[in-house]
């Protein structure tokens, strides 16, 4: 982020800064989603190049239990 635009978001009233954080996260996880860093592809992922919804749904909802299921069992 520039210092032109830090200065900006800082200038912003209190509710135009979480809209402005708002956009900006959603703009960096549709990135993320987009790209695919190598931490998240499978290599059925990789032969196929991209991504489709249900197989990222798949993918996050298998992910999701399995820190559910560590959280439960091992954190105290």
């Amino acid at each position: 982020m520039t210092d032109t635009l830090l200065k900006a978001y800082h200038g912003l009233p209190a509710p135009l800064r979480s809209v402005a954080a708002c956009l900006r996260g959603l703009s960096a996880t549709s990135a993320m989603v987009l790209r695919l860093n190598g931490s998240l592809k499978k290599p059925w992922i990789e032969r196929a190049g991209h991504l489709v919804i249900g197989q990222w749904k798949a993918w996050h909802e298998e992910r999701l239990a399995y820190v559910l299921h560590r959280a439960a069992t091992r954190v105290p």
